[in-house]
């Protein structure tokens, strides 16, 4: 079984988050067998966005907005 690793997760959540706004800056946890990936986006005001990422598959699991 192949996982994917923190590098591909962030690349993943941020092609999918780019898609609708500029991505400044990102952290990544792995948990279990789920990348959480905590995206910042845009220049003034600066939203958070959690995007949690299958780390076998690479396959997005959900999105939530945080503020």
């Amino acid at each position: 079984m192949t996982m994917i690793d923190g590098k591909k997760a962030k690349e993943i959540a941020t092609k999918f988050l780019e898609q609708y706004n500029t991505v400044t800056d990102t952290k990544v946890v792995l948990k279990g067998n789920t990348w959480t990936v905590v995206v910042a986006s845009g220049f003034e005001n600066k939203k958070l966005k959690q995007v949690k990422i299958d780390a076998e598959t690479g396959k997005i699991l959900g999105y939530i907005p945080i503020n």
